[in-house]
């Protein structure tokens, strides 16, 4: 950083799971740490106290929404490092499956998720994209997704890596509820669009 060389910091990971104040459709999974991320030095590695690799120094909060907040900074786990090298080694560039919809998570422990039976995480159809894959396969607004491909999810950010992680042009499935009864729709990934 500023020309400097090498330099070390050290810091406490906060979070993991965040997205760094970046849009819901999002599919980020970043680390949150108070490590000084200087310019110049994002790239660099984060490790743990036993020298492992656990991520990639990306951001910090002050860069990403221009002002001076210090000690919040943000990395990318090295899982997702990894998968992201790999696929640029191998097709020369990242791909990522989108399926035309975003929405909002409901609370399992609300009053709505309650009167809705939901067992499990879920999220409410918002916005679709004209003639994107969930708008073909006939996703209404308002839908409740509760699985992708039969399985619930554990959280939004979940349902959200699994459609990014599924290739374009692949089969997928949601199950909805709808006015109260629960069908699958399937359809297939379109490429995710980044502006």
């Amino acid at each position: 950083p500023y020309n400097l060389g090498q330099t070390i910091t050290q810091g406490i990971v906060s979070a993991t799971g965040r997205k760094a104040g970046l849009s819901s459709s999002s599919f980020l999974d970043l680390i949150q740490t108070d490590a000084a991320i200087n310019d110049g030095n994002s790239g660099g590695a984060l490790i743990n106290s036993r020298g492992d690799l656990i991520g990639i120094n990306a951001a910090s909060f002050n860069s990403i929404n221009n002002g001076n907040t210090n000690g919040i900074s943000f990395a990318i786990p090295i899982k997702l490092a990894y998968t992201v090298m790999k696929e640029i080694i191998t097709e020369g560039r990242v791909s990522r499956g989108s399926l035309g919809f975003d929405g909002e998570g409901i609370n399992i422990n609300s009053v709505k998720a309650m009167s809705l039976g939901l067992q499990s995480s879920a999220l409410l159809v918002t916005a679709i994209a004209a003639e994107g894959a969930a708008y073909q396969a006939g996703l209404l607004l308002d839908d409740i997704i509760v699985a992708v491909n039969q399985k619930p999810f554990n959280s939004i950010e979940e349902l959200r890596h699994h459609i990014a992680g599924t290739k374009p042009g692949n089969a997928i499935s949601l199950t909805v509820v709808r006015g109260g009864k629960q069908l699958v729709l399937d359809m297939v990934t379109d490429e995710l669009r980044l502006n």
